[in-house]
C-alpha cells in the first residue's frame, strides 16, 4: 500500500488513460492517508471508521464494537447461559438469571438503559426462581416471555411474564398445557405474529426436538396459552442452538448440538402455516457451533451470528451474515474494531433505536465475563475530508485530478466522490460531481479526472472531498479506502518585461527583447515563452514566436521606421498558459536629425560662461519634433571646422532637448569655461532612438567675462578720524554694460583681518560713503578696503597705502529687561533676558544681575555675567509672588546703566495647592435663620509652610455657580454672612475655595452644598440642634440658636450642680444652646406663645444604642430646658421621637431659652425617685431638701412621722404647684423641711419616715436628723 503525506512541490509527470483521455500533466500533489488526516477535527465520519494507525490507516465502513460499558457502570455479575430480550416502551434490555463461574444458577434482574448506557438492578416482589439455560423474548412494547432452564439440580417448564410498567414478575400457572421441562432451547417471537416460537433443548436426558407456540392474547396478555405443533418435518433433535426472526414473520433456527455432533444448519418456520424448512444455503456457511448467539439485523435486513463453541472446544470470535432473498452466507473482508473475545453462552439483542446489538457476559474456556458491548454495521457511509490547501496558493489554480489510493474493492462494493471549494474555509460551495451536477459522483475508477469541475474549483484556495462508500450489494463487506492524491497545477505567473522600456525608441530595425524569468511554484515545470509583436492599434501581429527557452529574443523581422509597437509575453508549463505580460510601446527611428546651421554665440550670464543659440533643425533630417532628444557642445580657443577636431575634443556641455520642432530657437549656456577668454563651439544633435546629426555648419565664438577694477581715493593713511566720516572711490568693468556693487570693510589690526562691515551693496554709480567711525574700536592701525563686485560675480578690491587713525570719546551704554517683566510664574530654571546697546559700538559690556523677593524694595543676591542672559536656577529662592530682578551694564571705560522689571513675578518650584479640606457648617439641605449666616470649614493649612491661604466663599442659586456671588479674602476657615442680599426661602448653593499665595487654588470636597434662607428655622453652628417654630413667630422676628456657656448664663452652672441630686436627671458631656427669637437687627424679642420643634443630634458611633462614652441608653435621651427661675433642668414635657438613622430626638416645646441634652430615668410609677440632701442633717440649723418625680399633675400631701407612727410635719400641695407637678417624662419637685415639728419645734435626733402620697399612689423615705 503506497502512502504519501500532505506535501508541497512535489513533481509527478504521469501519462494516465482515463477511458478515451490522454492527460499529459506536470503539476504538484497533495496526499491524504494518514490517521491524523482521517481522524481530524475538521473531517467528517459519518457511519465510516478509521482502522490503524499512520501511514497504515484506511477508511471503512462502520463496522466494529464498542469498547466494555461496564466501565462506565455497576454491571452485573459475571454469567454465561443467561437471557436478555429488548423492551421497546423504555429503550432497555432486561436481563435475568444465568450460570455464575462456579455454575451456581442467578436469579438477579437487572435492566439496561440504552439512553444511559447504565445497568441498575431491578426489584420485584416475586421473581422465577434461579435458572440458567432458559430463553426470555418481548411479546409486546412492555411484556416479556420468560421459559424454562435449569435450577441446578433439575430442568424448569414454568413460565413468566416481565411487565416492564411496573418491573412485576407474574407466573402463568393456569396454564392448560406447556413445554416439557428443559433447558437450552431456541426461542424467539415471530414478527409480524402473535406466536412466540419455541424449539429443542434438553430435558435433563437428551435432546428434544418438539415445536411449540405461545399464543400471545393481546386483549388479555396472561391469557395466553402454549400449544404443541406437529409439523410435516423439522430439524432434528437439538440443545444450545440459537433462533432470531424477521419482519416477513418467520423464524430461523441455526447450529446447535444434537447430542453426538455440532451442527451449523439454518432452518426456517413459517408459525402461520406450521411448516419448518431447511434452507440449505449456497457458498461457505459458518462452521457448526453450539451456544452461539443470533439477531435480526433490520438495518441491513440480514441475520447475524455471532462467537459460539466449534469443534475440539475452540471458541470462535468469527460474525456470519445470512441473507434470506439469496439464501446465502456472508462474512466480511475486515474483522470488526475492537473485538471483544471469542465466547459462547452470551446474551446479544438488536436495539432498533441505535440500529446495534447488544451483548453482555459469556464464557470461555478459562473466564466468565461481565463486559457490555454495542456492535454496529453500516452497509453505506460518507467521509468528508478536511480541507486541501496547496503549499503555494496563486489565483490562477487548476485542480486537476483525484487518485484513488487502495486495493481493488470486490464486487459490490464501491466508493465515489464529490468535490467542494471555499476561499476562506468558513463558506464552501456545494459538492459536485461528474457534469457539475450536485447528485452526481465520481465512481467507478482509480484515477478521475476533476478538470471539469473547473468552474468549482478552479481559482479557490481550499477543497474537500466528499467519499460515498457503498457495500449494499455484498454485505457485511467494506470498501477500503488507503488515501488519496489530488493533483493541481499552478498556472505560472504573469511575465515582466524589461526592455525595451514602454515608450522607448530604437534605432534597430531588428531588435532585442528582454524580460524577467517568470516564476512557478510547481518547482518541476520547464517554462517557455511566446512573444508578440503588433503595430499600435492594429491586433493583427507582425510577428509571433512561440517556444522561447530564454527570457530574451532577437527579432527575426525587420520593423519599419517611423511606426509606433506593442510587445508582450507570455509562459507556458507544459500545460497551461500564463497570462500575457501587459504590453509595451516601441517606436523604431532609423533617420537622424540635420545638422545646425545658424549656431550663434555671445558671453554668458555667469562666470566662465558663453551663451549658445541656434534654431532646431528637427527630427528624421528636417521633418519633425525632437522628442526625448539630446545635444552636445565641444569648445575650444581655436575653430571647430571638423568630425576630427570636434572628436577630439571634451565634452563642455550636454542637455536634453524634448518637443522641439523645426526651426524652435533653441539656446544653451555652456559653464566651466576660464575667465576672459575668447571660445569657439559646435553642437551635434541626437534624437531619442540615438541617431546623431551632422557638425553644425559655422563655428562660433564669444568672450567669457573679466573682473571689474576699483581705486579708493579716501582715506589713503595718516588720517585721524572720530565721528562721521567720508570714504571715496572710483572703479570701471572691461566687460561693457556690466553692473557692479561696492562693499566696504575696515581693519583695526593693521590688515591681518577686515571683520568690521562698515557698507554692503552699494550701487554702480556710488562712489563716496559717509562712514561712522564709531563702529570700529579706537587705535592707530586702521585700514579701509573697498571691493566691486560685476553682476557675473567676478571682484576687484583696493586698500588704503598707509594706516589711519580712529579716536572717538566713550559713551555710557544703555540696558532694558526683557524677561521677566512682570506677572510671570517661574519654577525649575529659567531665562533671564534682557537688552543693551551703546553708541561706542564696539565696547563690550559686563553684567551684574541682582534678585528682590519684596517688590523691589530690597535686592540681593549680585550675580555678575559677560551675556545678554541668564539661566537662573529659582530652586534654591523660596516661593513668593513678589519678585523682581535687575540688571546692571558696564561698558570697557566703566560707564554703567541699569533696568528691573517693571512689576511684580512669581517663583514656584513644587508649590503644592492648599490641602484638600471639607466644609463643616452649614450641613447640606440645612434650613438656617438669617441670623444664623455661619460658614465654617476645615482649616488643613497648605503642604509649603511659606504659603500663606485665603479663602472665597461662593454662593448661587444655580449649581453650576453661574451666576454666583463670591466673598473673597477670607483669612480663617469660618465666615459670618451678611444676609442682606439674599432671598428668603431660595435654596443656595454653597462652595469654598483655598488659594496659596502664589495663586494655587483648592475646591473643597464637597462644592454645591446647599442652605435655604428661612426666618422660621435655623441650626446651631455646629449642626448639633435644630430648630423650627410651629406657630407663634412675630412677623418681624427671627429665630436663632446661639451656644452658651457658664460664664454668659449665671443659671446654667447652678443648674448642673443641681442635677448631681436630681434622681430623674443626669448631665451629659454636651453644650447648651440658647434658642431666642430677634429682629433683623439681632435684638431679642419677646414672644407671647411659641410653639417650636426642636431636634438634637446624639453620638452613637458605632450604632449600639448606646450614647457614646456611656452606658446610658438611646432610649433615655431627652431635651432638657433650664428653668431660669429656679435655676434647674427641667425635661421636655413630651417623650422624643428618636431617629436611630439620623442619631438625633425631636422634642415639640412652649418655651424658649436654654437646652440641653440630658439623661432621664423613665418613671416606673406615678410617684418615684424619692431623695433628700443632706441625709442626715441639722435640725434647726439646716434644711433638707426632699426630691420626688411625678408623672402627672395631683394634689400631693407630704407628712413627717417618727418611726412609732407619731405625725411630725404636714403639707398639702395642689396639683400643678411645685410639690405636686409631674410630665409623662417625669418632673422632679422639690420641697424642703427644716427639721421642725407643726408646733415650730426642733425634732430630736433620730431617724423618721418621710411620706408623700398623691395619684393613689404613696411612697415612703427615712430621713435622719443629727445635730
Amino acid at each position: 500500500m503506497r502512502k504519501l503525506y500532505l506535501t508541497a512541490q512535489i513533481t509527478l509527470i504521469t501519462f494516465l488513460s482515463l477511458t478515451s483521455l490522454h492527460l499529459n500533466l506536470i503539476a504538484t500533489i497533495i496526499t491524504q492517508g494518514t490517521s491524523s488526516n482521517f481522524n481530524s477535527s475538521s473531517a467528517i465520519r459519518d457511519r465510516v471508521q478509521v482502522r490503524g494507525e499512520g501511514d497504515a490507516a484506511r477508511l471503512e465502513l462502520e463496522f466494529q464494537w464498542s469498547n466494555d460499558m461496564s466501565l462506565l457502570t455497576t454491571p452485573p455479575d459475571k454469567r454465561f447461559l443467561a437471557a436478555m430480550a429488548y423492551v421497546p416502551a423504555n429503550n432497555s434490555a432486561i436481563l435475568f438469571g444465568g450460570s455464575s463461574p462456579s455454575l451456581a444458577p442467578l436469579g438477579d434482574t437487572q435492566q439496561f438503559d440504552v439512553n444511559t448506557r447504565t445497568w441498575s438492578p431491578v426489584t420485584a416482589a416475586t421473581r422465577p426462581d434461579n435458572r440458567y439455560g432458559h430463553r426470555m423474548v418481548a411479546l409486546d412494547n412492555t411484556r416479556l416471555l420468560l421459559f424454562g432452564g435449569h435450577d441446578g439440580t433439575t430442568v424448569l417448564n414454568d413460565t413468566w411474564i416481565f411487565d416492564s410498567a411496573d418491573n412485576s414478575w407474574h407466573e402463568l400457572t393456569t396454564l392448560s398445557t406447556a413445554p416439557c421441562a428443559r433447558a437450552l432451547f431456541a426461542m424467539e417471537r415471530a414478527q409480524g405474529a402473535n406466536a412466540v416460537v419455541l424449539f429443542g433443548g434438553n430435558d435433563n436426558t437428551a435432546p428434544l426436538s418438539d415445536t411449540w407456540v405461545f399464543n400471545i392474547n393481546n386483549s388479555d396478555i396472561y391469557q395466553s396459552s402454549w400449544t404443541l405443533c406437529h409439523p410435516a418435518t423439522h430439524p432434528s433433535a437439538r440443545d444450545k442452538t440459537c433462533m432470531a426472526s424477521n419482519s416477513n414473520g418467520n423464524v430461523y433456527l441455526f447450529g446447535g448440538h444434537n447430542g453426538t455432533n455440532l451442527l451449523n444448519e439454518i432452518w426456517s418456520y413459517n408459525s402461520r402455516d406450521n411448516v419448518w424448512t431447511n434452507q440449505n444455503p449456497s457458498g461457505v456457511a459458518p462452521g457448526v457451533r453450539q451456544d452461539a448467539a443470533m439477531f435480526y439485523d433490520t438495518l441491513n435486513e440480514r441475520f447475524v451470528v455471532h462467537s459460539g463453541l466449534g469443534e475440539s472446544l475452540v471458541y470462535r470470535d468469527d460474525m456470519w451474515y445470512y441473507y434470506t432473498q439469496t439464501n446465502n452466507w456472508n462474512s466480511s473482508n475486515v474483522t470488526a474494531l475492537s473485538s471483544p473475545p471469542a465466547r459462547s453462552g452470551h446474551c446479544l439483542v438488536y436495539v432498533p433505536t441505535l440500529s446495534k446489538a447488544l451483548l453482555f457476559g459469556g464464557q470461555d474456556a478459562s473466564e466468565d465475563y461481565q463486559d457490555t458491548r454495542y456492535f454496529s454495521y453500516r452497509s453505506s457511509g460518507v467521509f468528508t475530508s478536511n480541507y486541501l490547501e496547496p503549499s503555494y496558493y496563486s489565483s490562477s489554480l487548476q485542480w486537476t485530478r483525484l487518485q484513488v489510493e487502495t486495493q481493488i474493492q470486490e464486487a459490490g462494493l464501491n466508493i465515489s466522490f464529490q468535490f467542494a471549494a471555499s476561499d476562506d474555509q468558513q463558506s464552501w460551495s456545494e459538492f459536485y460531481g461528474p457534469g457539475v451536477s450536485t447528485t452526481a459522483w465520481f465512481s467507478g475508477a482509480a484515477i478521475y479526472d476533476i478538470r471539469e469541475l473547473s468552474q468549482v474549483l478552479d481559482n479557490h484556495r481550499y477543497i474537500k472531498y466528499r467519499a460515498m462508500f457503498d457495500a449494499t450489494g455484498n454485505i457485511p463487506k467494506t470498501p477500503l479506502l488507503d488515501g488519496v492524491t489530488v493533483t493541481y497545477n499552478i498556472t505560472p505567473a504573469t511575465v515582466t518585461l524589461i526592455a525595451p522600456l514602454h515608450g522607448a525608441t530604437t534605432n534597430q530595425s531588428k531588435p532585442a527583447f528582454y524580460w524577467n524569468p517568470a516564476t512557478d511554484p510547481d518547482s518541476g515545470d520547464s517554462l517557455t515563452y511566446t512573444i508578440a509583436v503588433v503595430e499600435d492599434n492594429n491586433s493583427f501581429p507582425v510577428f509571433s514566436s512561440s517556444g522561447i527557452p530564454v527570457a530574451v529574443w532577437v527579432s527575426t523581422v525587420s520593423l519599419a521606421h517611423d511606426k509606433w509597437y506593442r510587445w508582450r509575453v507570455r509562459a507556458f508549463d507544459g500545460t497551461v498558459f500564463g497570462g500575457w505580460s501587459g504590453s509595451y510601446a516601441l517606436y523604431v527611428d532609423t533617420v537622424a536629425p540635420a545638422a545646425i546651421t545658424n549656431l550663434a554665440a555671445e558671453i554668458g550670464s555667469g562666470n566662465g560662461q558663453i551663451k549658445l543659440s541656434w534654431s532646431s533643425p528637427g527630427d528624421n533630417n528636417f521633418s519633425g519634433n525632437i522628442v526625448n532628444g539630446s545635444y552636445q557642445v565641444r569648445c575650444a580657443t581655436y575653430p571647430i571646422d571638423n568630425d576630427t577636431i570636434y572628436n577630439l575634443l571634451p565634452v563642455a556641455g550636454q542637455g536634453a532637448i524634448n518637443d522641439s520642432p523645426p526651426g524652435y530657437p533653441e539656446t544653451r549656456m555652456v559653464t566651466g569655461l576660464d575667465g576672459a577668454t575668447t571660445y569657439y563651439a559646435a553642437v551635434k544633435i541626437t534624437d531619442r532612438a540615438g541617431n546623431r546629426s551632422m557638425l553644425s555648419t559655422s563655428s562660433q565664438f564669444a568672450f567669457t567675462n573679466a573682473a571689474p577694477r576699483v581705486t579708493l581715493t579716501a582715506p589713503l593713511g595718516g588720517e585721524n578720524w572720530a565721528g562721521n566720516q567720508w570714504i571715496t572711490w572710483t572703479s570701471e568693468d572691461p566687460n561693457p554694460g556690466d553692473g557692479r556693487t561696492f562693499s566696504i570693510y575696515a581693519s583695526s589690526d593693521n590688515g591681518v583681518s577686515f571683520s568690521i562691515g562698515a557698507a554692503a551693496g552699494l550701487s554702480a554709480g556710488t562712489t563716496s560713503y559717509l562712514w561712522d567711525t564709531r563702529y570700529t574700536c579706537n587705535g592707530d592701525m586702521h585700514l579701509i578696503k573697498i571691493i566691486a563686485t560685476d553682476t557675473r560675480g567676478l571682484t576687484g578690491e583696493s586698500v588704503t597705502a598707509g594706516t589711519l587713525t580712529i579716536s572717538n570719546p566713550n559713551e555710557a551704554p544703555s540696558v532694558t529687561v526683557l524677561f521677566p517683566n512682570g506677572g510671570e510664574l517661574l519654577s525649575g530654571t529659567t531665562g533671564l533676558l534682557w537688552r543693551t546697546s551703546d553708541n561706542n559700538h564696539t565696547d563690550a559690556h559686563t553684567f551684574s544681575i541682582a534678585i528682590s523677593s519684596d517688590g523691589g524694595a530690597t535686592y540681593f543676591t549680585v550675580i555678575p555675567v559677560s551675556a545678554t542672559f541668564y539661566n537662573l536656577s529659582t530652586v534654591s529662592l523660596s516661593n513668593g509672588p513678589h519678585y523682581r530682578v535687575k540688571i546692571t551694564a558696564t561698558d570697557d571705560g566703566g560707564l554703567t546703566a541699569d533696568d528691573s522689571s517693571d512689576s511684580d513675578f512669581g517663583i514656584s518650584n513644587n508649590n503644592l495647592p492648599p490641602r484638600a479640606f471639607s466644609l463643616l457648617y452649614p450641613e447640606d439641605s440645612a434650613i438656617l435663620s438669617h441670623l444664623n449666616l455661619d460658614f465654617s470649614w476645615e482649616n488643613n493649612g497648605d503642604p509649603n509652610p511659606e504659603d500663606s491661604v485665603s479663602y472665597t466663599l461662593t454662593l448661587s442659586t444655580s449649581a453650576d455657580f453661574i451666576p454666583g456671588t463670591a466673598t473673597a479674602g477670607i483669612a480663617s476657615n469660618s465666615f459670618r454672612l451678611n444676609p442682606s442680599s439674599l432671598s428668603e426661602e431660595a435654596t443656595y448653593f454653597w462652595k469654598v475655595t483655598a488659594t496659596d499665595s502664589l495663586r494655587l487654588a483648592t475646591v473643597c470636597n464637597q462644592p454645591g452644598r446647599t442652605f435655604i434662607l428661612r426666618r422660621s428655622r435655623t441650626s446651631s453652628i455646629d449642626g448639633k440642634v435644630q430648630a423650627w417654630f410651629i406657630s407663634g413667630l412675630p412677623a418681624d422676628g427671627y429665630i436663632k440658636i446661639t451656644e452658651v456657656t457658664a460664664a454668659t448664663e449665671c443659671a446654667l452652672q447652678a443648674a448642673n450642680d443641681d442635677t448631681v441630686a436630681d434622681p430623674h436627671l443626669k448631665i451629659l458631656n454636651e453644650k447648651a444652646y440658647r434658642i431666642s427669637v430677634c429682629d433683623s437687627s439681632d435684638r431679642e424679642i419677646e414672644v407671647a406663645s411659641p410653639a417650636i420643634t426642636v431636634k438634637y443630634r446624639y453620638d452613637d458611633a458605632d450604632g449600639n444604642g448606646y450614647y457614646d462614652g456611656s452606658l446610658v441608653p438611646v432610649n433615655n435621651l431627652r431635651c432638657g430646658f433650664l428653668n431660669d427661675g429656679s435655676q434647674k433642668w427641667e425635661a421636655a414635657p413630651d417623650l422624643p421621637a428618636i431617629d436611630r438613622q439620623a442619631r438625633s430626638i425631636t422634642n415639640s416645646s412652649n418655651r424658649l431659652g436654654v437646652l440641653t441634652m440630658l439623661a432621664a430615668l423613665a418613671p416606673a410609677s406615678r410617684i418615684s425617685g424619692i431623695t433628700n440632701y443632706p441625709n442626715p442633717f441639722a435640725a434647726g440649723r439646716q434644711e433638707t431638701r426632699i426630691r420626688y418625680v411625678l408623672t402627672e399633675n395631683a394634689d400631693t400631701t407630704a407628712r413627717i412621722y417618727t418611726l412609732l407612727g407619731d405625725l411630725v410635719w404636714e403639707r398639702n400641695y395642689s396639683a400643678g404647684s411645685e410639690g405636686a407637678k409631674g410630665q409623662a417624662t417625669g418632673y422632679t419637685n422639690e420641697i424642703r423641711w427644716d427639721g421642725r415639728n407643726g408646733g415650730g419645734n426642733v425634732c430630736s435626733n433620730g431617724m423618721y419616715l418621710f411620706e408623700i402620697t398623691g395619684a393613689g399612689e404613696k411612697r415612703i423615705r427615712k430621713i435622719g436628723i443629727v445635730k
